[in-house]
């Protein structure tokens, strides 16, 4: 996974993300730092789109800071939800949803990060 990580961070991008299903995802950057986020432990009941939930609550998390280690650990965490229902579409967990699975102390030290992303957000984006 790290080398993998390094051969793609050779070619030229800022960040490279791998992401390594239920073990979370390793995170290189140019300038140098790489870190291990590790998955929200859930009990899965259908993982088809935990890769679309993963990539979307990326997006969203970048959309609303450049701290790449938060919108990581908040992509995870809609990741973990969408998991525990069966389905693609149906699996995909709103903004309300999402709230409410950090808030019961699914976090690690990006609390405040993951709270103001989910602050900023619609109801239902």
């Amino acid at each position: 996974m790290k080398g993998f990580a390094e051969d793609l961070l050779a070619r030229g991008p800022k960040y490279v993300v791998v992401k390594v299903g239920s073990r979370g995802a390793y995170l290189a950057a140019s300038h140098g730092e790489r870190q291990y986020i590790p998955a929200y432990q859930v009990r899965a009941t259908d993982c088809t789109a935990a890769g679309d939930a993963f990539n979307g609550g990326l997006a969203v998390g970048l959309m609303k800071s450049p701290k790449i280690i938060g919108a990581l650990q908040f992509a995870s965490a809609v990741a973990a939800l969408s998991v525990t229902r069966a389905g693609a579409q149906p699996s995909m967990p709103s903004k309300t949803e999402v709230s409410r699975f950090i808030k019961k102390g699914h976090l690690g030290e990006s609390n405040e990060f993951l709270e103001n992303t989910l602050h900023t957000m619609r109801a239902d984006d």
